[in-house]
């Protein structure tokens, strides 16, 4: 009969045996296994006619991995007389290994923003004894990783709003499991709540076609900002919507189509939208209209 078993962090494993009370007790054959469903192999026979187990506990000794997902370790043992008459099988007696691995680590999978949010998707941690999440956020690209969020093992969903329109937050997750060991990190992820907030449209928008040179010149005017910002040029034919097709810097105030039309006679029309790296824009407005023609 089994008093205990127990495992040390170096896989050393101590089995205690309850006294018996036969006075020709010849030892015991102790079995193991990884599983309660397993073949139990034989790992240790203690038989010495000259064994004398009196009335104390008996301890063996076991080593095993512990560098396994398998939690537990199994064991059983008969007794044997001197006449080596074995006993029926004891009860299976399982071990805990100690917890060594550190979980898998949560992935996310995918950033929406609004202008009030950031939402992360999340792929939770594939470890059985993930207990919970751990949500780590930096504001600025060289600030430090600070814990903003405890999430359960199962979430898939973390929104964030305490956040600031226009500023980018990285995003980071690791995995807490029940023994309190911690998974790596996973890969960082930005998200950036945007403006709902419109730009001002260019003024003075103009459109020239050059005969010359068979190209359409456009011209505006737009005033400087302190952010950082470009202009989207927009162009349409006969009968067909308008597409974007040059993007420019926010220092440029003129741009050359050198390619207005596929054929030269017929019109084309035009549109300039400023684009803020905050994700805010311009009306579509306003609009020029030019005959392309010889």
């Amino acid at each position: 009969m089994w008093v205990d078993g127990k495992m040390d962090s170096a896989g050393i494993v101590t089995l205690r045996l309850r006294a018996r009370p036969e006075a020709d007790l010849l030892g015991y054959r102790i079995l193991r296994a990884n599983s309660p469903d397993h073949e139990f192999s034989v790992r240790l026979e203690s038989f010495n006619d000259n064994n004398s187990y009196g009335t104390n506990d008996t301890l063996y000794s076991d080593t095993v991995d512990i560098a396994t997902l398998t939690k537990n370790v199994y064991y059983r043992v008969t007794a044997l007389d001197k006449n080596h008459n074995e006993s029926a099988m004891s009860t299976i007696l399982a071990v805990p290994r100690p917890d060594v691995i550190a979980p898998v680590p949560p992935v996310i999978r995918d950033v929406r923003m609004t202008d009030t949010s950031v939402i992360l998707g999340i792929i939770p941690s594939t470890s059985e004894d993930a207990a919970w999440h751990i949500v780590y956020r930096r504001v600025g690209e060289g600030a430090a990783l600070d814990s903003v969020a405890r999430l359960g093992s199962r979430d898939t969903l973390y929104v964030d709003s305490d956040v600031s329109k226009s500023t980018a937050y990285w995003y980071s997750m690791r995995a807490v499991d029940s023994s309190g060991l911690r998974s790596d990190l996973s890969p960082s992820v930005v998200g950036r709540p945007y403006e709902t907030d419109t730009r001002p449209e260019v003024q003075n928008l103009t459109a020239r076609y050059d005969a010359t040179r068979r190209v359409v010149v456009l011209q505006w005017d737009y005033p400087a900002r302190s952010e950082d910002f470009w202009f989207v040029v927009y162009r349409a034919g006969t009968g067909t919507q308008l597409r974007q097709f040059a993007r420019l810097t926010s220092a440029d105030r003129t741009y050359t189509d050198n390619a207005p039309l596929q054929r030269e006679d017929g019109t084309a029309v035009y549109a300039v939208r400023v684009v803020a790296r905050s994700g805010s824009e311009s009306k579509l407005e306003p609009k020029v209209q030019v005959t392309i023609g010889r």
